[in-house]
């Protein structure tokens, strides 16, 4: 298998990943949800196995520090800004879960981001 059929693959069983977690959280089987994600690694590890040639090389790594330098930039304001605009919305807001989940996913993900921007400095 070429990289460019792997690719395809990875991102057809990416797209079939999230209607599959969409649907197990929408009809409340979280635990269908919980065994899929493994399958799924299970799977991308398998593939990678199969494709003659090289994965990546320096092109690839700087695609992808764009794109996630590109997500960051869009989906930090996003998640810091989703506890304030619900705090709007709803005046029992500090009371409800949904809340203090959204608050509790903005300090994991600056946290994560900053730990990998720590990470990758001290690296290189």
């Amino acid at each position: 298998m070429n990289i460019k059929i792997y690719r395809y693959i990875v991102i057809l069983l990416s797209v079939i990943l999230g209607i599959g977690i969409g649907w197990a959280a929408a009809n409340g089987l979280y635990l269908f949800g919980l065994l899929v994600v493994p399958i799924f690694i299970g799977m991308n590890i398998f593939l990678r196995n199969q494709v003659k040639g090289v994965l990546a090389d320096e092109r690839q790594y700087r695609i992808q520090e764009k794109a996630a330098s590109f997500t960051i930039r869009i989906f930090g304001p996003v998640i810091g800004l989703a506890p304030l605009v619900y705090m709007v919305i709803n005046e029992d807001a500090a009371s409800s879960p949904e809340y203090w989940l959204l608050v509790g996913m903005a300090l994991f993900f600056i946290l994560l981001y900053d730990l990998a921007n720590l990470y990758y400095r001290n690296k290189m």
